[in-house]
């Protein structure tokens, strides 16, 4: 420590160290659009996955600091749509952080399948992976179905004569090191 002009001076090295991400990949199927029935039995029209439209898969290794990964996703829309009843009525969302309500007490319930991945210091995963208790389950692929509702069909004035739907979704791969905050890697 130095003194100059009456302030004290610290001079110090700082090492910053992250995981590495060997390779990230995605892969997905088509949309599909059409009818099919949502909660309760309702007739619904709109996109809609009946099998998983996304896979996600990383390959990462942590070196002194052990920690856990995750795929987030955020999602902005803007959306207008036209029902037989009502005028024409345009929502466009901010960017928000894609939810799954399966996990209300987590504040990264957000995690794709509400999954994730804890990683001893100097291990090199294939995520998705399984290993008791971080993931009791076997897993055998992290993946999202996206799944867009415009009407229930049961009542005329609600049928849908036009929409037109701009979606962008975002999907990271983040790592917090034990006792600390979420960071993005890719």
């Amino acid at each position: 420590m130095y003194y100059a002009q009456g302030a004290a001076s610290v001079a110090f090295d700082v090492s910053v160290e992250k995981p590495d991400v060997s390779s990230l990949s995605m892969t997905y199927n088509p949309l599909k659009f059409g009818q099919f029935v949502g909660g309760n039995n309702q007739q619904l029209i709109g996109f809609n996955q009946t099998n998983p439209g996304v896979y996600f898969n990383a390959s990462v290794t942590t070196h002194q600091f052990e920690g856990g990964f995750a795929f987030i996703q955020t999602v902005s829309m803007d959306l207008m749509q036209k029902y037989l009843g009502t005028p024409t009525i345009t929502e466009t969302s901010p960017t928000v952080l894609d939810w799954n309500g399966l996990n209300q007490n987590d504040p990264l319930a957000i995690m794709i399948r509400d999954r994730s991945f804890n990683l001893f210091a100097n291990e090199t995963q294939n995520l998705p992976f399984a290993r008791p208790p971080y993931a009791s389950l076997p897993v055998d692929y992290i993946n999202d179905t996206p799944m867009l509702a415009f009407s229930g069909l049961g009542n005329a004035l609600n049928y849908p004569t036009m929409f037109r739907e701009n979606v962008t979704f975002t999907t990271r791969l983040v790592f917090r090191p034990e006792g600390g905050i979420w960071i993005s890697l890719g």
